[in-house]
């Protein structure tokens, strides 16, 4: 089922989701006229039917189509409670075309949401496929730096940070509209290690 309790960073609004599993002893239709007209891959995921979603996929279902927030499928992978279902809908939806880089109506992409969500496997699957931009910020300034520092993630910081460094981008300089880097928001949310981390202090000197 989808994460309807789990508690996002201020800068991220709660999702409106509450679902149940329906992966349980259910047998899918895979041809197009026993599937409702709105049933698609949005639906799919947010009504827990992930056992559907390689159907319409091979059915030739979009994998970039997005519900009334603009949310792609792979955003909502990161909603996705169960973390070998996320992991396992968003490779099904990257081999088939899924963008990572696709935006939703606050501009967050789905690195930014799995930050945000502290979702390690799949910031490590965004971040060996890279077909995005890893500076990209939303419409607040913040790039998936920022949500990794509001959560206080250290291990996802550093995943970012290695990744950046590769192509010369000092994600630890970026600050958002408020005039905040991602350690200014790791102190303001308390995260001490995180801010140390980011700015390549050691874990023990104590970023003041």
């Amino acid at each position: 089922m989808l994460v309807s309790s789990r508690l996002l960073p201020p800068a991220v609004p709660s999702p409106s989701m509450t679902v149940y599993d329906k992966n349980i002893d259910h047998k899918h239709q895979t041809n197009m006229t026993s599937l409702p007209k709105y049933f698609n891959v949005p639906f799919a995921i947010q009504h827990g039917y992930f056992r559907c979603i390689r159907y319409l996929l091979q059915l030739h279902y979009d994998p970039n189509e997005r519900d009334g927030q603009l949310r792609t499928p792979l955003i909502l992978c990161s909603y996705v409670e169960n973390d070998r279902w996320s992991l396992s809908l968003a490779q099904n939806l990257l081999e088939k075309g899924a963008k990572i880089a696709l935006e939703d109506h606050a501009r967050r992409n789905a690195m930014h949401h799995a930050c945000a969500l502290q979702r390690l496997q799949l910031v490590q699957l965004y971040l060996s496929c890279l077909d995005f931009n890893i500076d990209t910020k939303d419409c607040e300034g913040n790039t998936c730096l920022h949500y990794a520092a509001i959560t206080g993630n250290c291990g996802i910081a550093e995943l970012i940070i290695r990744s950046a460094e590769k192509f010369g981008i000092r994600l630890d300089q970026y600050v958002n509209r408020e005039g905040c880097s991602a350690a200014a928001l790791a102190l303001k949310y308390g995260h001490i290690e995180c801010a140390n981390q980011i700015t390549h202090r050691d874990w023990d000197e104590f970023f003041v």
